[in-house]
This record gives structure tokens, sequence and C-alpha cells, in this order.
């Protein structure tokens, strides 16, 4: 005759063990695995915003390098093609500094000639779309002002801002 109990109470205390430690170990695993899924869909967003605004930098650059030149005009629809398409990832990854920022070039740059006191003020609205990246980047306790940067490209900048000799 089989002993039920010399078999139950085994299997019993093996089954309740075992559903013991699977409980454990998902408990404690199940927040580290989603912390670890968090950081990677982070660093794959910091990955699409540094291209965003680095892909912003070239488009800037290339416009101001180009102005002033004969291949201005003819340069400008490419450009204008190219900060399209970087404004429809800016909508995904901008942070609102950022988007801030464009918006206030944006408005900026649609006003009328007429109603614009200072044609040096679009140049610092682009500027500051820069700064705004930047401390979107990491750069947040950066003393880098607008003028700052446009001194990386406009080598007569004291002509154009004499406030800020």
């Amino acid at each position: 005759m089989i002993d039920w109990e010399s078999i139950l109470i085994p299997l019993i205390v093996s089954a309740i063990g075992a559903f013991t430690a699977s409980y454990f170990s998902y408990r404690y695993y199940k927040p580290r695995l989603r912390a670890e899924l968090q950081k990677e869909f982070e660093s794959r967003f910091n990955e699409r915003k540094w291209d965003a605004y680095t892909q912003f930098a070239d488009i800037l650059y290339e416009v101001l390098d180009a102005s002033g030149t004969k291949k201005f005009n003819s340069e400008l629809p490419k450009s204008i093609r190219r900060l399209r398409k970087f404004l429809s990832q800016l909508w995904v990854v901008g942070s609102d500094d950022v988007m801030r920022a464009v918006s206030d070039w944006f408005v900026y740059s649609n006003q009328p000639e007429d109603d614009k006191e200072n044609t040096a003020e679009g140049l610092v609205k682009l500027m500051n779309i820069l700064i705004m990246m930047r401390k979107d980047l990491g750069y947040s306790t950066s003393q880098i002002g607008p003028v700052d940067l446009l001194r990386t490209f406009i080598t007569d900048l004291d002509k154009h801002f004499p406030q800020d000799k």
C-alpha cells in the first residue's frame, strides 16, 4: 500500500519552496530589469537628441557660412528643407526650453522687417537655441552666452555688438 503522506509532504514542501524562491526572485529582479530597460530607452533617446541637435548646428553653420556670398540664395532652399526635417525630430526629442527658444526665433523671424529693432537680434535668438540644446545635453552650468558662440564664427563681432566690448 502506498503511503501518501510520505509522498505528499515532501512534494508540498518542495512546491512551496520553489514558489517562494521564484516569487522573491521575481520581486527582486523585476525592478532591476525595469530600471535597466529605462536606462536603455533613455540612452537611445539621448542619442536621437544628440543627432537632431547636431543636425541643427550643421544647418546653422551652413547658413552662416553661405550668408553674404553668391551661393546663399541657391543654398537656402536646401537648408530650409533640412530645417523642416530637423523640426520633425525636434517635436519628439526637444526639451521644453529648446522648443521655447525655437518658437521665440520663429516668431521673431516671421515679423516684418520694419518691426525688428535690431538686425542682430535674430542671430542672438538662433544662438539661444544652441545654448538651450547644450544645456539639454548636459552643459547645465555653462556660462557661454549667445555672443560667445557668435564670436567663434564672426571675427569682427565687436563692430556689430559694440555694447559687449
